[in-house]
This record gives C-alpha cells, sequence and structure tokens, in this order.
C-alpha cells in the first residue's frame, strides 16, 4: 500500500505530512491544508490560509526562481495553548 502511496506523491498526485509522532498522512494535491502540531499531545490544527500562497507570504514568487513545483507542505511543530496552561498548572 505504502509503494503505491510513494509512487503516487512521485508523480504529483499526492502529497505527505508528517505527524510528530513520525506517521505519515497522505491527502490528495486538491486539499490546501496546513498546520500547527504540537509536539507534547500531538493535537493538530488546520492553519486558516496557505502561509506560502498568494494570500499568505507570497514566498512562491520569490524562491522559486524556474523551479516547477508538484506540491508543498507548511508545518509548525511547536506547544499547543492547553499543553502550555497544563504546563503552567504543573509547575505553580
Amino acid at each position: 500500500m505504502y509503494r503505491g502511496l510513494k509512487q503516487l506523491q512521485r508523480h504529483g498526485l499526492v502529497r505527505c505530512r508528517k505527524l510528530a509522532n513520525g506517521e505519515g498522512v497522505y491527502a490528495l494535491l486538491e486539499r490546501d491544508d496546513h498546520h500547527l502540531t504540537c509536539v507534547l499531545c500531538g493535537c493538530s490544527e488546520r492553519l486558516s490560509i496557505c502561509p506560502l500562497g498568494a494570500r499568505g507570504l507570497g514566498l512562491t514568487t520569490v524562491l522559486l526562481q524556474g523551479f516547477r513545483p508538484l506540491f508543498h507542505t507548511f508545518e509548525i511543530h511547536g506547544i499547543c495553548a492547553r499543553c502550555q496552561h497544563s504546563e503552567a498548572a504543573s509547575d505553580g
């Protein structure tokens, strides 16, 4: 199964994002989802915009320089508000 998904990824039909636990999550390219992922609890929150696209920072026009992308992913790993609150409560 994973060999088939890797083939689809190489042909630019699906993309893979890695969760904090190392697990890969595959999605169709039509979905332009980007996430904030907590390294403590593993929760993943979808961003409302693509930080790399036209409505985001516009990095694609600056960085690509003739490169033809098939897909991109954008993930920020950190500590979610709930885990920060739990850490603060256990410290105090």
